[in-house]
């Protein structure tokens, strides 16, 4: 699930610490507002600001497409795209710990089988 998205979860982290970057290394950026930032990018930054900060929006959120949706939101869209992203990351790590655990009971029942036989 989360193999599957690595790409698209690396370009969203990168946004993620561009912008960290940007805020905590320049003292001006104190009056920073995400609304400003978008209004500076330019074409091809601004379609990338959209891949990337509404990757967990749907195509069409209450009649607003999600391009529109995102300039409108954007720290909802980030919020919900970050969001989608941990749950996966939960996801994906409980799916893990499933399998190491059928794994670990496996062997177990493997080895408790062995031991009856011997006696």
């Amino acid at each position: 699930m989360i193999r599957a998205h690595q790409s698209l979860i690396r370009r969203v982290l990168q946004l993620l610490y561009e912008l960290r970057y940007k805020l905590a290394h320049n003292v001006s950026q104190v009056t920073f507002s995400l609304d400003n930032y978008l209004k500076q990018l330019g074409g091809q930054q601004t379609t990338s600001f959209i891949q990337r900060a509404g990757h967990g929006i749907k195509p069409n959120v209450g009649g607003v497409i999600r391009d529109s949706f995102v300039l409108e939101n954007p720290k909802l869209a980030l919020w919900v795209t970050v969001s989608e992203i941990l749950a996966c990351l939960h996801l994906e790590h409980d799916v893990a710990d499933s399998r190491l655990l059928a794994l670990a009971l496996q062997r177990l029942t493997a080895l408790s089988v062995r031991d009856l036989e011997d006696v």
